[in-house]
């Protein structure tokens, strides 16, 4: 392979890298949208259409100018909150997401390049030859990325599975402890990324030929971080859990409350018809010995003393 194929190698890995992530991205973004799960989005092909050209039409832009990744990063992570609107998704919401995305990208990287390492360094023959160097280059760096790809798309699948599985407390503080964890694995593997490589005395190196040891404390690093993040995405979770349960608990005891009113209510109202039966009874019985005794002024003015009562008690339950 000579300089020129190689050089084009570079650019067709790299516009192949730009589309599997923007096509991976849009995927992740995509079950969100509409806000909740019970509320389906309107058109989610245009919506994951406009996230795959986002993150594409930065990316290129990145590989022509060029720029640093970490800027093309930045423009992405910004962007997708500034166009919440058109997901139908929280701003918030957006912005995990997107750092979410890269930070697993980043810990997917570093992993794949360490366990790379470990290979090549066992199997790979060393070659003198331009050529052979070159493309010998070429099939370690294509290895590399697949397996950096397998191992990203299984993470974010794993995490966009957990994701779904229960809804966020995306409130108060709990954004900023949510997004704590993978910025800090994005400036881990930010770090870790830019001692990888050096050139010493004109000599090129790896950290990893002067460091051994960091070819399994950065695997292991970046599966703490992986770890911690769906660890505190799992609490977040069971804390909406036991919100919507204090919620409905709240709600049930409100409603025992009304129902417990209302059966007072209704005790009262039936104690109430067995006191006005039993006064009815008793004014039948005066009414029947008047009416015995044939005394009519007497049983006029009982008549008129039982008006003026059920005056005054209506209009007692008036003012009630």
């Amino acid at each position: 392979m000579n300089e020129a194929a190689f050089l084009a190698f570079e650019n067709i890995t790299a516009v192949m890298e730009t589309i599997l992530y923007g096509g991976s991205m849009a995927a992740f973004f995509s079950p969100f949208f509409g806000g909740t799960a019970s509320k389906k989005s309107q058109r989610p092909f245009e919506k994951m259409l406009l996230i795959f050209i986002i993150y594409c039409a930065v990316y290129f832009a990145g590989i022509a100018v060029p720029i640093y990744n970490w800027q093309c990063m930045t423009a992405v992570i910004l962007l997708l909150p500034a166009i919440h609107h058109i997901l139908e998704m929280e701003r918030k919401t957006a912005f995990f997401l997107a750092i979410l995305f890269f930070s697993i990208r980043g810990l997917s990287r570093l992993t794949a390049e360490s366990l790379y390492f470990i290979v090549n360094e066992r199997f790979v023959v060393v070659k003198k030859e331009l050529d052979a160097i070159l493309y010998g280059t070429a099939v370690n760096y294509t290895a590399t990325a697949l397996l950096q790809f397998a191992l990203f798309f299984f993470l974010l699948y794993l995490m966009g599975r957990r994701l779904r599985s229960a809804p966020l407390l995306l409130c108060g503080k709990a954004p900023i402890y949510l997004c704590l964890i993978p910025v800090v694995g994005i400036l881990f593997t930010s770090l870790i990324y830019a001692m990888l490589f050096h050139v010493k005395d004109g000599v090129p190196f790896q950290v990893y030929e002067q460091y051994p040891s960091f070819v399994v404390l950065v695997p292991c690093g970046a599966a703490l971080f992986y770890a911690g993040t769906l660890a505190a995405v799992l609490s977040c979770q069971e804390m909406a859990v036991l919100r919507e349960e204090r919620r409905a608990h709240f709600a049930a005891e409100l409603q025992i409350q009304a129902m417990q009113k209302q059966m007072a209510e209704s005790e009262q109202m039936y104690l109430g018809i067995r006191q006005l039966r039993h006064d009815i009874r008793n004014h039948i019985t005066n009414l029947k010995g008047l009416a015995q005794k044939k005394d009519a002024a007497e049983l006029e003015q009982y008549l008129s003393r039982m008006e003026e009562n059920l005056r005054d008690h209506t209009m007692k339950g008036d003012n009630q």
